[in-house]
């Protein structure tokens, strides 16, 4: 891997990082995506339409407004499925086949995922998996909500899980997409 996220890495988690050979950083910037420059606009507290234009240019041209599409051969036959009982065991067994040998981190099962984020207290978390519909495979895991911002109309979408491989990566992204456009 190039690169290994970590929410509050401590001691013995950033010397394991370490001694695999990863950099630590003590923090990384936030990746944001804009999808409405308007909303923007309105909670950066700039509601000029002069504003939103020049903002949409600028979005434009560095092609942060660039829809990604799946690419490739077989991503072709990826589709999104919603998290259910059946995928829940399916989950499983991509996990630990696929994706739990590759990193290094939370051990993130079924019961791991139905604990943390489907029984949330507080918070309504949506779980969507990318599936290779030619195998039922599944190839990818994609975790989010829809945030209120405090006092305003606008929301956010918070991603808290993305884990796939690149076509898998490419459908789940653009399904954050349509969601933020919805």
């Amino acid at each position: 891997f190039t690169m290994v996220g970590v929410i509050g890495g401590n001691a013995v988690c950033q010397r394991i990082l370490g001694d695999l050979g990863f950099d630590i950083w003590d923090s990384i910037t936030r990746w944001v995506r804009v999808i409405n420059p308007s909303a923007l606009e309105s909670l950066l507290g700039r509601e000029e339409p002069s504003n939103v234009r020049s903002l949409e240019e600028t979005l434009v041209s560095q092609g942060a407004l660039t829809h990604p599409k799946p690419t490739g051969g077989r991503s072709t036959t990826l589709r999104v499925v919603d998290w259910s009982e059946d995928a829940a065991f399916r989950w499983d067994q991509a996990w630990k086949e696929r994706i739990a040998p590759c990193i290094v981190g939370t051990w993130r099962d079924a019961e791991y995922l139905r604990w943390r984020y489907l029984e949330h207290p507080r918070f309504d978390y949506v779980l969507r998996l990318a599936e290779d519909s030619s195998s039922g495979a599944l190839r990818g895991l994609l975790v989010y909500r829809i945030e209120a911002v405090r006092d305003r109309l606008e929301k956010v979408i918070r991603v808290v899980e993305f884990l796939c491989d690149e076509a898998a990566g490419s459908l789940l992204s653009s399904l954050l997409i349509e969601e933020g456009d919805a």
